[in-house]
């Protein structure tokens, strides 16, 4: 018996077992993109530059940190001319078998030309699914109460996350395939200020975090060493199906 096709139904099964080998194939773990299963202290250090202006970061990640109580990840990012002395925010993960769970953020926001600290303590917690696709957009609100000055205000805040493809990047301490970019969105209302952050980054098994860019500060940092040395050889690692 011989079995006909014509071109029109054989080009729709071609793209069909395209589509379901490309959309399984680009199925990722979001916590082992951004290296944060880790359980030994990790530092990475930054070159950056915003508006022409050179400076450094560093970032520590210390993954069995206590926050009101419970086992966190906190990150905490310094940033300076030479040294990075001055801090730009904290953050503090929890992570299980589903999601990347985000607990709390510290950061300075400016009030009136005044630097004011700033301490968000999400409850609920904001839940990111741990396996998320390409092309897959993950949006949160919710609201926090934070001490604000000598008063105690509400913070309303919407945290979106675009995950939008594997690239190449190079930095100074390597060149390194398959990267996750992520457009990420964060917007804190307090009773008469607005603040958004929009930031693109990328992150990679092996290191974390490789380069992110701030495109309002006209802002881009680039890893250039993290200790302790983490391999970069990671031929034992696929994308998940």
């Amino acid at each position: 018996m011989k079995l006909k096709f014509n071109a029109a139904g054989l080009m729709v099964m071609l793209i069909c077992l395209f589509v379901s080998r490309f959309s399984a194939a680009q199925t990722i773990d979001f916590i082992e993109y951004q290296r944060v299963n880790t359980t030994e202290p990790i530092s990475a250090d930054f070159v950056g530059e915003a508006s022409g202006e050179a400076f450094v970061e560093q970032w520590t990640y210390s993954p069995n940190a206590d926050y009101s109580g419970k086992t966190v990840i906190r990150i905490n990012r310094l940033r300076g001319d030479e040294t990075a002395d001055t801090p730009v925010n904290t953050n503090y993960y929890q992570y299980d078998a589903e999601n990347w769970i985000v607990l709390g953020l510290d950061f300075t926001l400016t009030v009136s030309g005044i630097p004011t600290s700033i301490k968000l303590n999400f409850d609920p917690p904001v839940t990111v699914p741990r396996m998320v696709e390409i092309g897959q957009t993950v949006q949160k609100s919710g609201s926090s109460v934070v001490q604000f000055g000598f008063v105690k205000v509400k913070v309303d805040f919407s945290v979106s996350y675009e995950f939008l493809g594997l690239e190449t990047v190079e930095t100074p301490l390597g060149v390194f395939e398959n990267a996750l970019k992520v457009a990420s969105v964060k917007t804190f209302a307090i009773p008469g200020v607005n603040e958004t952050l929009s930031t693109i980054e990328w992150y990679h098994p092996s290191v974390g975090i490789l380069k992110a860019e701030e495109p309002e500060a006209d802002s881009t940092i680039l890893i250039r060493s993290i200790d302790p040395p983490l391999p970069t050889d990671i031929a034992d690692w696929t994308l998940y199906e």
